[in-house]
């Protein structure tokens, strides 16, 4: 028997939660949805599920706003998860390739979210790109008014 070991998370983070999410997304978008089925790797007595998460960071860099969107929701999220550092790292760096298909209400969420976390003093490693990601979302909005 092979031993099953899924990089995803649990609950609203799992392989499918995500998948349906992103499914829901797209409709709400009306958009056609891309197949996010997670890599997997298998050996003789492993299989490995990589994280759907990472599917969705190559879509957002990509300009996808399905996946801009629950990347948003998943930088929004306290939840650990595998990986979760370095997910929540890339996707905020895929979202800042992609800020300018930001609507005003999701610049809000990214810069409320630097606010909340950091007056609550919870800065873990991914804090420093959540941060650059909202200056310069604050530097987009500030030239939008000028």
């Amino acid at each position: 028997m092979k031993t099953v070991l899924d990089y995803n998370g649990e609950g609203k983070w799992s392989k499918d939660e995500i998948i349906k999410s992103y499914m829901d997304q797209c409709k709400k978008a009306k958009l056609i949805p891309v197949n996010i089925t997670p890599d997997q790797n298998e050996d003789a007595s492993i299989v490995r599920i990589y994280p759907v998460v990472a599917k969705l960071i190559d879509l957002a860099k990509m300009g996808d706003l399905a996946a801009i969107e629950i990347i948003l929701q998943l930088i929004e999220s306290d939840d650990s998860m595998p990986f979760g550092m370095t997910l929540k790292s890339r996707g905020s760096r895929a979202l800042k390739v992609q800020a300018h298909l930001l609507n005003s209400n999701q610049q809000n969420r990214l810069i409320n979210r630097v606010i909340n976390m950091e007056s609550r003093g919870y800065t873990p490693r991914e804090f420093y790109e959540y941060s650059r990601l909202s200056r310069m979302l604050i530097r987009i909005a500030n030239n939008h008014i000028k």
